[in-house]
């Protein structure tokens, strides 16, 4: 159950879904999908549309960052990690938790750890980027011309591990929806 927002976006795909010439989800994928997604919670704008509605634009980045989806000729289509993982949810559990820390730069592996341990300590589980970037900087993290690393470093990071990380729980419950 708590990886349903991912297994329901896996399942939504798996015939491919033909995005808009924008680039986005049709709004008829987006009002399907919403209702699954935790992050979509306390949203309160209207959910029609991918651009108007972040949290789902951000979770579809994530699924293709971790290598479950990809696009093709403006498309969205399963990989074969996206396959095995909509019918195998031990995989699919350990394929989020192998690409939760990203590899791409030394930096944001540090970051993300930092971010990671920051929420899993607090008392309110929201990481404060400041002590984050005050911890990157101690650690010996700069910038090329000296100066220290900014909350602005690490607030991408964040969200990128929240898109996936935020949309591992409970879908939103029947009828709960703001909208």
């Amino acid at each position: 159950q708590a990886l349903s927002a991912h297994l329901a976006f896996l399942d939504v795909a798996a015939d491919g879904i033909r995005l808009t010439q924008s680039a986005y989800l049709p709004p008829a994928i987006v009002r399907a999908i919403t209702p699954r997604l935790p992050t979509m919670r306390d949203w309160r704008p209207a959910i029609e549309r991918e651009s108007h509605a972040q949290p789902v634009l951000y979770f579809r980045e994530h699924l293709i960052e971790v290598g479950l989806l990809r696009k093709a000729h403006g498309t969205l289509v399963l990989t074969v990690a996206g396959a095995r993982g909509r019918t195998d949810s031990d995989w699919l559990w350990m394929r989020l938790a192998e690409r939760l820390v990203p590899a791409r730069r030394k930096f944001d592996g540090l970051a993300i750890a930092l971010i990671l341990l920051h929420v899993a300590t607090s008392a309110s589980r929201r990481p404060n980027l400041d002590v984050i970037a005050d911890t990157a900087s101690a650690l010996g993290w700069k910038h090329a011309g000296g100066k220290p690393v900014t909350r602005n470093d690490v607030q991408w990071l964040w969200n990128d591990v929240w898109a996936g990380l935020g949309n591992v729980g409970l879908p939103v419950a029947d009828g709960s929806m703001s909208r």
